[in-house]
């Protein structure tokens, strides 16, 4: 009894042993189908094309037609189903009940599909900063509707000329903004300030001066909230170094510096180091080094490096060594 026990026992493990060295041979499969899972390439984002105010034009037509058209029809249907009613024609009846239930039907489509892009558009919102492609990834695809709210469209034109700004396509980004301020669709107007800013910025990236003194204009006539007047003084300050206006940059000198000193550290700094040059045209030099001493500490070098690049900051020169 004992030997057969023994010999189930042996049995046993080897079946078990067999078992495992029958599924061994998985084990690299499965590793490779994981790793080649880990290694599928992510699916690839979606571009805008370049921006172009003649489609932007026929798209917010082309949203209005059909709004109207649908409801114009309808109303002709109804008209229509009315009269042969009227006429004792039993169709009558059916058809206007057909009419109601296939309008509201479409409109609840097209309202579900919009509220869609509603909810995809405060998902770009939050994107624009750390993610700007996947931002107009999501544009993209919004754009794909060919149906869309007026207003709506309106919104994901702007969301893309604020990625367009961050991705520094500055020409882009004023192109966007100046057709958007000029047609003025429904729904711009929560809007308006930021899109003359971005204009002003763009313009005077790119040394387009007439459109940054323009976006200046109509930003001055607008009630502005503080954020928006200190980036405004900041852009102010810009222009009137670009224009070589300097005398009205020191004649406000101290309120700018207030001004300044409530912006982040990166948008302080550069508002300080523009106001160090002016302070340096202007032959105030007490000024000018403080203030460049400001920027030094508040700015990176890069950025310092930047702004000399376009002519807003001059980099001190070393003392000479003796000889």
């Amino acid at each position: 009894m004992t030997d057969i026990a023994d010999q189930s026992t042996f049995l046993t493990e080897l079946n078990t042993r067999m078992t495992q060295h029958a599924e061994q041979p998985d084990a690299p499969q499965q590793d490779s189908a994981a790793s080649a899972e880990a290694k599928a390439p992510a699916p690839a984002m979606r571009v805008m094309p370049a921006f172009s105010e003649d489609r932007m034009q026929r798209q917010l037509t082309y949203d209005k037609a059909c709004i109207w058209g649908a409801f114009v029809l309808f109303l002709v249907v109804l008209v229509v189903a009315s009269v042969m009613e009227s006429m004792a024609y039993s169709p009558g009846v059916t058809l206007s009940t057909f009419a109601m239930l296939a309008y509201g039907g479409a409109w609840f489509w097209f309202g579900a599909r919009n509220a869609r892009v509603w909810r995809s558009l405060r998902e770009i919102t939050a994107m624009l900063d750390a993610q700007p492609e996947r931002a107009e990834h999501l544009i993209a695809e919004a754009f794909a509707l060919r149906l869309l709210h007026r207003p709506l469209r309106a919104l994901l034109y702007h969301r893309l000329a604020a990625v367009r700004h961050r991705q520094r396509r500055f020409e882009e980004t004023a192109a966007i903004a100046d057709a958007l301020l000029r047609l003025n669709p429904k729904g711009v107007a929560g809007v308006r300030s930021h899109l003359l800013l971005m204009l002003v910025d763009a313009c005077l990236e790119f040394n387009q001066l007439t459109g940054a003194w323009y976006g200046l204009v109509e930003l001055s006539r607008m009630p502005l909230r503080l954020v928006e007047s200190l980036q405004c003084r900041a852009l102010r300050v810009k222009y009137e170094l670009a224009t070589g206006y300097w005398g009205q940059t020191l004649r406000d000198l101290p309120q700018t510096v207030e001004m300044a000193e409530l912006l982040p550290a990166p948008q302080c700094g550069a508002l300080h180091a523009m106001l160090a040059e002016a302070a340096a045209r202007g032959h105030r030099h007490a000024e000018s080094v403080w203030l460049r001493k400001r920027a030094e500490l508040l700015c990176h070098p890069d950025q310092l490096a930047t702004l000399q690049r376009q002519g807003l900051w001059i980099a001190p020169t070393p003392p000479a060594e003796p000889s």
